[in-house]
């Protein structure tokens, strides 16, 4: 590996005398002109610098000023840092689209972003910064898709939307079939012309790992499966050592993982799937079913996560390294093996994730003064103040838990709060909560709006306001919703759309002046269709009616 690095002055930088597979080139101060061929991890530094790699792999960090990157042919990330930055990408060999091409990052400021062949990831999280795609020769079909943490309107030639973040905010689609994902907050989705998917933010609950709880406590983390057991989902997923857990077989579910789950494959939280790291893995099941390792999970604990196999849907290496630029840099320079192994052991601690019941972007954020208690070195983080001061005073980890909605939701757990049982009704959660199933916070509630064409309308764990527009669109609803919060159809149009229902539990459709109400077997109302004859509906619902 050869290192190739400038001065504080403009500098020229190439690697084209190098031998090696990999290179650094490290413009630090000054406007740099950086040149490379194959794979490279590159920095450009201060100053307003011009970075043109070419094939290979390659990680760029453009650092401060306004940087031009451009690089034509290979895959990668390329960030533009701070500064105003203009991003080009083009992998014009390609042949497999089944992958991502590059991750674009354009990071503060108002960035510009420019796509060309390829399969590619755009971060965007300024209403300032600009996404282009073009193939200019219609070569091989793609698709990229924009993750933005501020309202967004796909432009031409882009298909998919993910809102990302805790922000009520909204996104918007174009004339192409595109899938729009939303985030925690309320979010009005709309489609637009094409066929469209349209999904509610789908999470009832943050996943919270033994060792958050353990670090919540002050107790030791307690190593990797504690950093990926999660006990609420563990239980949920294995009923039978639910009931052995109530009858005192074990002492709760980590117990029964530690004892056989582990070595039976069973999966331990969102973070790992037995069955999918098996399928990628084919020398891991070969080596289970020679007895060589008892599970695939066991293989993943002692080896898999350092050599950076993919364990889970639920995690996405590609996305996890493209919104987190020091950690893509460290995996570069064999710090740590794998986005993954980051986010077990330090990540879900410093909040780099939505789907953690603690955040810690939520909390500077919604807490300014914390926020300056940690600048000024007051706490290390926003977590260090939340467990030592922030859940007694009331105050919410996430948009996963609300301390006014649980308390006023479990009346029970208020009085043993006020009774000095628990030292706040987040505790009661951590500690009990999570695990018996109670809601932790309402959530965003959204709109889904399909507009032209046959559009999927998926409802979230809140019950969202669904509108199909014109076209044969299909309406999911869900049992898991919470309570008291149903989906609601405006527009269903008999003998045109359909709706379908996700759980064995949703049983009953009865009238309600002009609506339909769906509802479970134990009358819990979960959607309301409104404006619909029931005479019509009934007479023949397996036409209209499908159970996923």
């Amino acid at each position: 590996m050869a290192y190739i690095a400038g001065d504080e002055q403009d500098n020229y930088l190439n690697d084209s005398g190098s031998e090696d597979s990999f290179d650094i080139l490290d413009g630090q101060g000054g406007n740099d002109e950086i040149y490379t061929a194959g794979d490279n991890l590159i920095f450009g530094g201060a100053g307003n610098d011009l970075i043109y790699p070419s094939d290979g792999f390659n990680i760029v960090d453009g650092g401060e000023g306004n940087d031009n990157i451009e690089i034509y042919g290979g895959s990668g990330f390329l960030f533009g840092g701070a500064g105003d930055d203009f991003i080009l990408a083009d992998a014009p060999s390609v042949t497999d689209t089944s992958g991502v091409s590059f991750v674009l990052n354009g990071g503060v400021g108002d960035d510009f972003m420019y796509g060309g062949v390829g399969n590619h990831i755009y971060i965007v999280d300024s209403v300032g910064d600009g996404v282009r795609e073009w193939d200019y020769n219609n070569q091989i079909p793609s698709v990229s898709t924009v993750r933005s943490s501020v309202a967004w309107t796909l432009g031409p030639d882009l298909e998919n939307l993910t809102l990302t973040g805790h922000q009520n905010t909204n996104g918007t689609g174009n004339t192409l079939d595109n899938i729009i994902i939303g985030n925690r907050g309320s979010n009005i989705l709309s489609g637009g012309a094409g066929n469209d998917t349209l999904i509610a933010e789908s999470t009832s609950e943050g996943i919270l790992t033994l060792a958050q709880q353990a670090r919540f406590t002050g107790a030791p983390d307690g190593g990797i499966l504690t950093q990926l057991f999660d006990e609420s989902f563990y239980l949920e997923q294995n009923p039978d050592v639910a009931a052995a857990v109530g009858q005192g077989v074990f002492r709760n579910g980590f117990h029964h993982f530690t004892q056989h789950g582990l070595y039976e494959g069973r999966n331990p939280s969102e973070f790992y799937d037995e069955a999918l790291y098996l399928e990628q893995n084919p020398d891991v099941a070969a080596a289970v079913d020679q007895g060589v390792f008892s599970s695939g999970l066991v293989h993943f604990v002692n080896h898999g996560l350092y050599e950076g196999r993919v364990a889970s849907h639920s995690f996405d290496e590609t996305i996890y390294l493209g919104e987190n630029p020091d950690v893509a840099v460290a995996v570069a320079q064999g710090v740590i093996s794998s986005g993954l192994e980051h986010f077990l052991a330090h990540g879900q601690f410093e909040g780099r994730s939505d789907d953690l019941l603690f955040s810690e972007r939520y909390y500077l954020s919604t807490n300014s003064d914390v926020a300056a208690a940690v600048a000024a070195g007051a706490f290390q983080t926003g977590f260090d103040h939340f467990t030592q001061h922030g859940h007694r005073e009331g105050r919410n980890p996430s948009t996963f838990y609300s301390e006014s909605y649980y308390l006023e939701s479990n009346s029970d757990v208020a009085t043993a709060v006020t009774q000095g049982v628990f030292t706040s009704g987040f505790a009661h959660y951590m500690q009990y909560g999570k695990s018996e199933g109670r809601v932790g916070a309402l959530g965003g509630a959204d709109q889904l709006l399909g507009g032209d064409g046959d559009d999927l309308l998926f409802g979230g764990s809140r019950g969202s306001t669904m509108t199909g527009g014109a076209g044969r669109d299909q309406f999911w609803i869900n049992e898991s919703v919470i309570p008291g919060t149903p989906h609601v159809i405006t527009d269903f149009q008999i003998g045109t759309d359909s709706i379908v229902t996700s759980g064995s539990s949703i049983s009953v459709a009865i009238p309600q002046g002009a609506d339909i109400l769906f509802q479970t077997s134990s009358a819990q109302t979960v959607a309301i269709v409104k404006n619909v004859d029931f005479g019509q509906f009934s007479s023949n619902p397996n036409n209209w009616l499908v159970s996923a």
